[in-house]
């Protein structure tokens, strides 16, 4: 117990959980100016789809971008499938995101999204 204890405290000392919050505040920024200024160069959705899944074999990537990502071309199953990865995984502090992101509002009637945004604002999702 007090190894877990020791354990916690150094990663505390060492600011990973703020590292891991900006990382994760960083990608969803990225995607979000992404999904702005792709469309004006004509980028489709399935290249930006193919460079994040080769990123994602390197380096973390919360599922929450790939969501994002997905709304573009509106495959609504893709999306809700991401972000039930993401709350699944508890992956990304990002997904409170998900009660006021007008992005989603395609989703909004989707018994799916309202289930997961149930369990965020039931605060079971951190």
């Amino acid at each position: 117990m007090k190894a877990a204890a020791n354990f916690f405290t150094d990663l505390k000392r060492r600011n990973v959980y703020k590292v891991a919050i900006a990382y994760a505040l960083v990608g969803w920024l990225l995607v979000q100016v992404a999904t702005q200024v792709f469309p004006f160069f004509e980028i489709p959705a399935r290249q930006i789809l193919a460079r994040l899944t080769e990123l994602a074999k390197t380096r973390y990537l919360p599922a929450y971008a790939f969501a994002v990502v997905y709304m573009a071309p509106g495959e609504k199953d893709q999306v809700l499938d991401w972000l039930e990865k993401n709350v699944r995984d508890h992956a990304s502090p990002t997904i409170n995101l998900i009660t006021i992101d007008p992005y989603f509002d395609p989703l909004r009637g989707e018994p799916r999204f309202q289930a997961l945004v149930s369990q965020v604002l039931s605060g079971s999702v951190k």
